[in-house]
C-alpha cells in the first residue's frame, strides 16, 4: 500500500546501483576475511598493545626516567609517593595527537623549528577551505565544483603538497600512532615520513570516520519517517527536539539522516525554510549529542581515554540550556516572522487567482488542510542494523577490551581486532542495501552524492590539517595562557579552554581537537602532593590569598580596575568560611581552586573545591574536562566543515532543491545566533 501511495506521488527517482555497491562491499569483506585468516589483523592489535604495555613498564619501572618525567612537569621527586593514577597510560587510539612535555622557557626558541611544521604550511588547509568556500560562489566554477570527482582531485592535491613537505622538507621527529606509537626519525627516508603522516591521516582518523558516516547514511536512507504534518513552527521545534534526544543514543550523525528527510518533506511547501535546515544543524547534527560518549565522536575519544561512561551526565543542564534557548529562539522568529510573510504570500495568491500548481512551485503553497497522519517503514530491516552500528561504536573499539573479548578474540587479550568494527559496519551497510525496499530509497531521494561529496573533500582535510594539530599539540597550553593574558576581560582556565577548543573545531575536525586539549588540559593540572592535595583550610585559605595578591598585582601593572578584586582580598576570609565545607570524596583527590575574578561583571569570589576526573594517565580537572567537551561539540555547528553531519544535510538539502547558504553565508547565521549564546553561558552560567 505504501508503495502503492509512493508511485502515485511520481517518485520515480533513478537509484544508484544498490545491489552492485552491496556486492562491492562483500569483495572488501572478503579481502578483510583473508587478512584475518593470515593474522595480519590480530597482530597490528597485539602490536599495538605490546607497545603500550612495554612503554607503561619503561616508564614507572626505569627510576631514571621517571625523575626526568618529573622534572619535565615541575613535580619534586621525593613527593611522588602517590601515583597520578593507578591506570596505565594511555592507549594507542586512532585518533591520538600527543603534546609533549613545553620545554623550559630558555630552550623554547631553539626547539621550536625540531619539533613541529612551519607555520607556512598551514597553507594547503587554509587553501582547501577557501576552495570549499569560494569556488560555489564564482558562476565559472560552480559547475565544475559540483562534480565530487573535481572536489577529490582539489583536496587530493593539497594533501599531496603536505604529504610531500613531511617527506622532503620535514627536519623533526614525526610520531606514527598506527597501528601502535612509534617514531620516524628526522632523518629517515621521504618515503618513511610521508608513510607516518598518510597512516596517521588515512588508516588512522579517516577511515573510521568515513566508514561510520556511510553506514549510518546507508542505513537511514532504507527507513522512512513521513507524516503530513502542517509545517509550523511548534512541528518543526519538536522535530529539532526529538533529534536532540535521539542523538544521544544514535549519534548526531544517525539522528540527522534519520529526521532530516522527514523535515525536509514537512517544510516542503514552505517559501521560507533555510533558517529551519539551519536550527536542525544547530541542534540535532552538533549540540543534541553531548549526554553519552555515543552523541558525538569527541565524547566517545574521551571514554576511550578513561572518563567515565556516565560522566557527560554532567553536561546535561547546559545542553538543556543551549538546545531549549535554540529551538525557543526558532519558534518565535518562525512564528513572528516568516509564518505572517508566508500567510500574506498565500494570501496574495488566492486573490491574483494564482492556480496550484504555480503556487508550489514558488513555495507559498497553503498546507492548512492536510491530515495529521503518521507512519515509519522500513523499521523491521533496518532498526536492528542501525542498532548493530551502534553498539559498534560503544564496543568494538581495538584500543579497549571487550566484555567477554577474552574468549571473543584470543590472541589479543579481549582487543578487538584492527578494522574488525569497519568490516562489521559495512556489512550492515551492505544488507541494508540489499534487503530495504528499493521504493523506500526512491521516496527518501537516496543516492550517494552526499556521502561521496563529503568522502572527497574529507580525504584531503584530513591530511592538511595534520600540520595545525602537530602545531597545537606542542604549544597548545601557550595558546591558552596567551588568550587569558590577551583578553581584555580576564578569563579563568575553563572559559579560555571554552573559546579555544570552540574556536579551533569551526575549522579542525573536533574529534581530533578534542584528543589534543584533553592532553593539554592533563598537563594543567597540580601534581598530586601534599601542597596541593589534602590541605588544610588555613593553607587552603592562605594559598587563595597569595593568589588573588598575585593577580592583583597583575591587574595592577595592566592599568585595569582594582574594585573587584579589592572587595574580595577583603572579605576573603567571611566568603571563605560562609560558602566552603571542605571534605574529602573516599579516595578521590579534592583541590583548591582559584576563585573567578570578573573585573567588568558584579560575580561573588570564594574558594570552591573541586573532584578531578580521573583518566588514563593522570587527572583532569572537572570543570577543564566540561570546557573542551563543550568547546568541541557546541561550536562544532559554527561552520559546515567542522562536523561531519553539517555537510551532510547541507548536501541533502541541496539535492532536495533547497538553496543552502554558502560556507560564509552559514557563519553569518551561526556568528549571530550561536556566538551570542555561548558567550551569555560561559559569562554566567558556567562554572558557577
Amino acid at each position: 500500500m505504501a508503495d502503492r501511495t509512493w508511485q502515485d506521488r511520481g517518485l520515480h527517482s533513478s537509484l544508484p546501483p544498490l545491489r552492485r555497491t552491496a556486492f562491492a562491499i562483500f569483495l572488501l569483506l572478503c579481502v578483510y576475511g583473508v587478512l584475518v585468516l593470515m593474522g595480519i589483523p590480530q597482530h597490528w592489535t597485539k602490536l599495538a598493545n605490546e607497545k603500550h604495555d612495554a612503554k607503561h613498564v619503561e616508564k614507572h619501572d626505569d627510576p631514571a626516567t621517571e625523575a626526568t618525567h618529573q622534572e619535565e612537569y615541575g613535580e619534586n621527586p621525593a613527593s611522588s609517593a602517590t601515583p597520578a593514577n593507578p591506570e596505565e597510560d594511555d592507549p594507542v587510539d586512532e585518533h591520538a595527537v600527543k603534546p609533549s612535555p613545553p620545554p623550559d622557557d630558555a630552550e623554547q626558541g631553539e626547539t621550536n623549528e625540531a619539533r613541529y611544521p612551519h607555520v607556512i604550511m598551514v597553507l594547503p588547509f587554509a587553501l582547501l577551505l577557501i576552495c570549499v568556500a569560494f569556488l560555489p560562489l564564482i558562476p565559472a566554477a560552480e559547475q565544475w565544483w559540483h562534480k565530487n570527482s573535481n572536489k577529490f582531485m582539489v583536496a587530493f592535491s593539497l594533501g599531496i603538497i603536505t604529504l610531500i613537505y613531511y617527506g622532503f622538507f620535514s627536519q623533526f621527529t614525526l610520531e606514527g600512532h598506527w597501528p601502535a606509537h612509534f617514531e620516524t626519525a628526522a632523518d629517515a627516508g621521504a618515503v618513511a615520513k610521508m608513510t607516518t603522516i598518510f597512516g596517521n591521516a588515512i588508516i588512522a582518523e579517516y577511515l573510521p570516520f568515513i566508514v561510520l558516516l556511510f553506514s549510518l547514511y546507508v542505513i537511514a536512507g532504507g527507513i522512512r519517517i513521513e507524516g503530513d504534518f502542517k509545517a509550523t513552527p511548534f512541528v518543526n521545534s519538536m522535530i529539532f527536539a526529538i533529534g536532540a534526544v535521539l542523538a544521544n543514543f544514535v549519534g548526531t550523525t544517525g539522528a540527522a539522516m534519520l529526521l532530516i528527510r522527514l523535515l525536509i518533506d514537512t517544510n516542503r511547501n514552505r517559501k521560507y525554510k533555510v533558517h529551519t535546515i539551519v536550527f536542525f544543524i544547530f541542534t540535532v547534527c552538533n549540540n543534541g549529542g553531548c549526554l553519552t560518549p555515543l552523541g558525538d565522536p569527541p565524547l566517545f575519544l574521551g571514554y576511550l581515554k578513561g572518563v567515565e561512561f556516565f560522566w557527560t551526565l554532567y553536561i546535561s543542564p547546559y545542553w538543556l540550556f543551549a538546545n531549549g534557548s535554540l529551538i525557543l529562539l526558532y519558534f518565535l522568529w518562525d512564528t513572528f516572522w516568516f509564518q505572517p510573510r508566508e500567510a500574506k504570500a498565500a494570501q496574495e495568491v488566492k486573490k491574483t487567482g494564482t492556480n496550484e500548481s504555480s503556487a508550489q512551485e514558488s513555495g507559498i503553497k497553503d498546507d492548512t488542510g492536510k491530515k495529521v497522519t503518521f507512519r515509519v517503514t522500513g523499521l523491521k530491516v533496518n532498526l536492528p542494523l542501525l542498532l548493530g552500528v551502534v553498539l559498534c561504536v560503544a564496543f568494538m573499539s581495538p584500543t579497549k577490551q571487550m566484555p567477554f573479548g577474552e574468549f571473543l578474540f584470543p590472541g589479543t587479550d579481549g582487543y578487538p581486532w584492527f578494522f574488525l568494527r569497519e568490516a562489521i559496519q559495512l556489512g550492515l551497510a551492505a544488507l541494508s542495501l540489499a534487503l530495504s525496499s528499493r521504493w523506500i530509497r526512491s521516496a527518501n531521494a537516496f543516492s550517494f552524492f552526499a556521502i561521496l561529496e563529503v568522502a572527497s573533500l574529507f580525504f584531503g582535510i584530513f591530511i592538511c590539517m595534520q600540520v595545525p594539530l602537530q602545531i597545537l599539540s606542542q604549544e597548545g597550553g601557550k595558546v591558552i595562557r596567551a588568550i587569558e593574558k590577551a583578553s581584555p576581560v580576564p578569563l579563568t582556565e575553563e572559559q579560555a579552554l571554552f573559546w579555544t577548543t570552540g574556536v579551533l573545531s569551526c575549522w579542525l575536525d573536533n574529534a581530533p581537537t578534542y584528543v589534543v586539549f584533553f592532553e593539554v588540559g592533563k598537563s594543567l593540572q597540580p601534581k598530586p602532593d601534599s601542597a596541593v592535595f589534602n590541605v588544610t583550610i588555613r593553607e587552603a585559605l592562605e594559598r587563595q590569598r597569595e593568589e588573588l595578591e598575585a593577580k592583583r598585582k597583575d591587574l595592577e601593572d595592566r592599568g585595569k580596575s582594582l574594585e573587584a578584586n579589592t572587595k574580595a582580598l577583603e572579605t576573603n576570609r567571611e566568603m571563605f568560611e560562609r560558602f566552603v565545607e571542605v571534605k574529602k570524596m573516599g579516595d578521590e583527590p579534592v583541590w583548591f581552586k582559584e576563585p573567578q575574578l570578573f573585573v567588568s561583571y558584579e560575580r561573588k569570589n570564594y574558594v570552591t573545591s573541586e573532584k578531578l576526573v580521573p583518566v588514563t594517565g593522570g587527572y583532569i580537572c572537572h570543570f577543564h574536562l566540561i570546557a573542551i567537551a563543550l568547546g568541541t561539540v557546541f561550536m562544532g555547528g559554527m561552520t559546515y566543515i567542522a562536523n561531519g553531519p553539517n555537510f551532510m544535510v547541507k548536501a541533502i538539502a541541496e539535492q532536495s532543491k533547497i538553496k543552502m547558504p554558502s560556507f560564509f553565508g552559514y557563519m553569518v547565521y551561526s556568528c549571530l545566533i550561536l556566538l551570542p549564546l555561548y558567550a551569555f553561558m560561559t559569562a554566567f552560567l558556567m562554572w558557577m
